[in-house]
């Protein structure tokens, strides 16, 4: 049988977890801390090693890890549209707005965006 069969064919494997895996390895602990736990969830999701079980593209992208994204674009596409935010949630200038994408980003450590 070829390996790719067997890795369709394996139920499971001891997986490791991530967090822990850092903790053990890093040479800098402090950054761990600063490190969402949820980014730690889609990094085990995303590498299960059974094709069939590992999360797809689609998935990842819905994670719980960027459900904030999700929030700040569709008030970013909402406002580009004109349409106000009444429903309780406070107006947003385009600066605030710009503002609240830039420290989503250095919180989750997505990277730079230009907004």
């Amino acid at each position: 049988m070829d390996t790719h069969m067997e890795l369709f064919d394996i139920q499971s494997l001891p997986s490791t977890n991530v967090r822990d895996w850092c903790e053990a390895n890093t040479k800098r602990p402090e950054f761990l801390d600063m490190i969402p736990s949820s980014l730690f969830d889609l990094l085990e999701e995303c590498l299960t090693v059974n094709p069939r079980l590992r999360i797809s593209v689609e998935e990842a992208l819905r994670h719980e890890f960027f459900s904030r994204c999700h929030e700040d674009l569709g008030k970013k596409r909402l406002l580009r549209k004109g349409i106000r935010l009444d429903s309780g949630i406070a107006h947003l200038s385009d600066g605030q707005l710009k503002s609240d994408v830039k420290v989503l980003h250095k919180e989750n450590m997505i990277g730079d965006v230009n907004v």
